[in-house]
């Protein structure tokens, strides 16, 4: 009892009480292996929670060879856990991806540790996804999600689906990531206070770069306000919309404004996305002529993890390129960003690159960048970020290409994501909505959503109408099959 109250608390992420409650049993004369061992192998987390990441390290390690030496699997998946939770802080996040798939090898498949083998599952993706791994994150997010349909509890789908939605942003498949946090906050009464935040934030980011203003302000007037001593570690996403938001209505000046405040390191705590931003205020400083944050940004931008994560290192080199209007640097991290497919973040380095080769002289190979970013703008419905990019290279007589459409096809088979044509050419062969979940490893309630955004997208009424559309598609134009 005395275990299965502390790993309820410790899902409720209510660390303190689970110190008192393992220290309590383990101080039992009576307590014997395996649940002394699986309590040694909880508490690290205790020790985590409250910041002291080299003492969890040390514990967790020294449960691990405990739990091993017992061949008790759920001690070594528990301490495991603690381990990468504890590396990840540490900023070793190669590391703490070796401890997630040491846990799953020896936790099995038992459906008393479902709850735990989620919870590796969804930490192995989220240091994949950290560590650009982009290709096995999406393989990863498909094992989680079909485990989760098997055996997850409310509150863990939640959490699930915010980490579906952060990988989904990352690579610029915006309408799914806005598919699983319309998912996600169906289950908001379940959601903890973190994950809540998490969908309203990246809901408000992508609605600021779509300039679907109203929905944005929305957004971040829902977010959850953090709680004393918090820092900003759980408001970057918000920061980053609320900027945007700025940038769009007062410029450059205000928009500075909001992300300077993370530059503070009393202020910023564990921030995980500074590459998204710091660029950014690279960018905004130089616009205002403020030299001296724009340096201090840069000089921000080392990459904390060693330069395993190569957007990372690609972050610092588009910061050097605007600080010191070198298009080489900009050109390095552009290759960089079209490699581990962060469709988002290449398009802005190409619009940078494109405004620092106009100003050197060099017009064909501004509009060359130029003409590549707004086609990625234009898949993304990033209607913003094309007025920016637009205002930006018109001092330089730069227009946008013609042929290049105006913004995102709203309306029409030719607007479905890939996602939706996978959704819509099940549905046109008459499968149901579970049956289309089981194939393409989504929820029952993701499929609910993907057909709604169809129907809306192609006007139609039905799914025998979705099935007419698709049929008067050319084959290319269907949707490969679900994988």
């Amino acid at each position: 009892m005395s275990w299965t109250q502390a790993w309820a608390l410790a899902r409720l992420q209510r660390y303190r009480q689970v110190g008192t409650v393992l220290d309590r049993a383990l101080a039992e004369p009576a307590l014997a292996a395996p649940w002394a061992t699986r309590m040694r192998a909880l508490l690290p987390l205790v020790a985590a929670a409250g910041g002291d990441y080299d003492q969890a390290a040390v514990a967790a390690t020294g449960a691990l060879a405990e739990a091993t030496r017992l061949s008790d699997g759920l001690a070594a998946a528990l301490a495991a856990n603690a381990l990468g939770v504890a590396l990840w802080y540490k900023g070793d996040r190669a590391g703490a991806l070796t401890a997630a798939e040491r846990g799953l090898a020896a936790l099995g498949d038992d459906a008393e540790t479902a709850d735990l083998r989620l919870l590796l599952l969804a930490n192995r993706l989220s240091t994949l996804t950290t560590l650009d791994r982009i290709a096995e994150a999406e393989v990863a997010l498909r094992e989680l999600l079909a485990a989760a349909e098997r055996s997850a509890a409310p509150s863990r789908m939640a959490s699930i689906r915010c980490a579906a939605a952060e990988l989904y942003h990352q690579v610029g498949r915006w309408d799914d990531a806005l598919a699983e946090l319309e998912t996600a906050a169906d289950l908001d009464s379940w959601m903890t206070v973190q994950n809540r935040r998490l969908v309203h934030q990246l809901w408000a980011l992508i609605a600021g770069h779509r300039d679907d203003q109203a929905t944005a302000d929305a957004h971040v007037r829902s977010v959850p306000p953090i709680a004393s001593g918090e820092g900003l570690s759980s408001e970057e996403y918000l920061v980053m919309a609320r900027a945007v938001l700025a940038e769009r209505r007062a410029g450059p000046e205000q928009a500075l404004a909001e992300l300077a405040g993370m530059l503070d390191p009393a202020a910023a705590g564990h921030l995980s996305e500074q590459h998204l931003w710091l660029p950014d205020v690279v960018r905004l400083a130089l616009a205002v002529g403020d030299q001296d944050t724009a340096r201090r940004a840069a000089d921000a931008c080392t990459p904390a993890d060693g330069g395993t994560a190569p957007s990372r290192a690609a972050a610092w080199h588009r910061c050097q390129g605007l600080l010191h209007d070198d298009p080489e640097p900009l050109a390095m991290a552009a290759d960089t960003y079209r490699t581990v497919s962060f469709r988002v973040l290449l398009a802005q380095t190409l619009e940078d690159a494109a405004v620092v080769l106009a100003g050197h002289d060099d017009v064909p190979a501004a509009r060359t960048a130029y003409a590549e970013a707004v086609e990625i703008y234009i898949g993304l419905g990033a209607r913003w970020d094309l007025l920016r990019a637009g205002s930006r290279l018109r001092p330089h007589g730069i227009r946008r290409p013609r042929g290049s459409g105006r913004g995102r096809l709203a309306a029409g088979w030719d607007a479905l994501t890939p996602t939706e044509l996978q959704v819509a050419r099940l549905v046109a062969e008459g499968r149901p909505n579970a049956d289309v979940a089981a194939a393409l490893s989504l929820s029952r309630r993701t499929v609910d959503v993907h057909v709604s955004h169809i129907l809306t997208k192609l006007r139609a009424r039905s799914r025998v109408e979705i099935a007419r559309h698709a049929a008067a598609q050319p084959a290319a134009a269907i949707g490969r099959p679900g994988v």
